[in-house]
């Protein structure tokens, strides 16, 4: 994981979008929310934190979190719901 970007340097175009992220928690994505499989899909897609790091905390495996957060993405109009409706156009 890289290191954030000071303060002062976020704004600018030149840091990565990743650094510019303000760090958070699996713990403030779980507060976030009241829904535990949207929380661990921001945490996941917005925050960066990795599934096997959500696994180790939580003491689950890391299928059932993928699992948790492809059902967030699918009700919540996520990227497997646009998959879903490209999916649908096709036929």
């Amino acid at each position: 994981m890289q290191a954030l970007a000071p303060t002062e340097q976020r704004s600018e175009g030149c840091v990565p979008k990743a650094q510019r992220r303000s760090p958070s928690t699996l713990q403030d994505c779980l507060r976030r929310t009241a829904d535990r499989p949207e929380a661990l899909r921001i945490a996941y897609r917005e925050c960066g934190i990795t599934m096997t790091a959500m696994a180790k905390e939580l003491q689950l495996s890391v299928s059932r979190i993928s699992r948790l957060i492809s059902v967030a993405e699918a009700v919540g109009g996520g990227l497997g719901g646009k998959r879903q409706e490209a999916r649908g156009k096709r036929q």
